[in-house]
């Protein structure tokens, strides 16, 4: 079974930060998906009951529906392009349902308003992996490496994706076939080689037999077991708990924190240039009305949250930071009129009351879970 708090935090470390930080400057946000990886406290469950890649990444069509969908809803205004998509198979045995299943999931996508422009499979023939080396085999042609011409040969899933991207479709038949040359593999007690090592993270040169799965992985056809599907639920009930939290805090007092801390920058930034008492204090009186006026909007009531006691305990953090900063603003104002060189009085704490709140600021935009 996963771990769920592993994988949470995971995802919330690696998932979208980034992407916040420049989705409005991209023309569309490229996605790599190769299928998933099960966490375990701090590294890599291998399932017997999973499907693998030869390079030790669980096949799961479903999974690339799910980012489309989750990207999509962040990022509304900005398309999606498939620039990766592939599963490393020497024996070319599950790359036909691979390519089937995972096209079919980008499909179900779009048709729910997924804008997808495009879709890159991986790969034309064998490659050096950075991580692997030449251990997994992912193209649709074999790499003859002991040919000094280094001779690519097409492997019979070449063919199977000449048909769908001439014919920009996927038959029933091609759907069926793909699948029942996997199933017909599985139920002999068939192998297929396997590159990843038994702890999950390291990569073997020579690869090892591992069993094909019985278990159904096309697309919408996974049935998750009671306990999974319980937790699944709770982990939707959470991120849908923490995204009203967020919303909340914007709405209360977020947007006045933002207001403050551009008064605050710009007269940080230019106040230095004042030489009058009458123009410092004039600044000075301004930055406040800002800071009271959003103190009034900043006060609200956590416990009125309906939410889990983790998210409660961050937005506790963000609010003591505030109060933490609050307070740096009065002795700085008690500091700054009694010293003949106001600079050197007020900068420092200037400086680390800044930093707080920018922390705090960015924080806050990619703590969610």
């Amino acid at each position: 079974m996963a771990d769920h708090p592993a994988k949470a935090i995971t995802e919330a470390m690696t998932t979208f930060w980034f992407h916040d930080l420049i989705h409005d400057e991209c023309d569309f946000i490229g996605i790599n998906y190769y299928g998933r990886e099960i966490i375990s406290g701090v590294g890599i469950a291998l399932l017997p009951s999973e499907e693998y890649s030869d390079a030790g990444r669980s096949v799961y069509p479903e999974g690339l529906f799910h980012i489309l969908r989750s990207f999509a809803t962040r990022y509304p205004s900005t398309p999606l392009f498939i620039t990766e998509n592939g599963v490393a198979d020497e024996a070319d045995i599950i790359r036909h349902a691979y390519l089937v299943e995972h096209l079919l999931a980008i499909k179900a996508a779009m048709e729910t308003g997924v804008r997808v422009l495009g879709y890159v499979f991986w790969t034309i023939s064998d490659n050096w992996e950075w991580a692997d080396g030449f251990c997994p085999k992912f193209g649709l042609a074999a790499v003859n490496r002991s040919d000094p011409n280094m001779r690519r040969v097409p492997r019979e899933s070449y063919d199977l994706f000449t048909e769908i991207a001439t014919s920009r479709a996927i038959t029933a038949a091609q759907r069926s076939e793909a699948w029942r040359r996997v199933s017909r593999a599985a139920s002999r007690g068939g192998t297929r080689p396997f590159c990843r090592a038994k702890d999950g993270k390291g990569s073997l040169d020579t690869p090892v037999q591992r069993a094909l799965s019985k278990r159904d992985w096309r697309f919408g056809h996974r049935k998750d077991s009671r306990a999974s599907a319980k937790a699944r639920r709770r982990l939707e009930e959470v991120q849908i708990a923490w995204r009203n939290a967020t919303k909340e805090l914007e709405a209360s007092w977020a947007g006045a924190a933002k207001e403050a801390a551009e008064a605050w920058t710009a007269w940080y930034e230019e106040g230095w240039e004042f030489h009058s008492s009458t123009a410092t204090e004039a600044a000075k009186d301004e930055l406040f009305k800002k800071v009271q006026g959003w103190m009034r909007q900043g006060l609200f009531n956590i416990s009125s949250f309906d939410v889990p006691q983790f998210v409660k305990t961050q937005l506790e953090e963000a609010h003591v930071a505030v109060e933490d900063w609050r307070a740096d603003l009065q002795l700085a104002n008690r500091l700054a009129p009694r010293s003949q060189d106001w600079r050197g009085a007020w900068k420092p704490v200037a400086v680390r009351a800044r930093a707080k709140l920018r922390a705090w600021w960015t924080g806050s935009r990619k703590d969610e879970i």
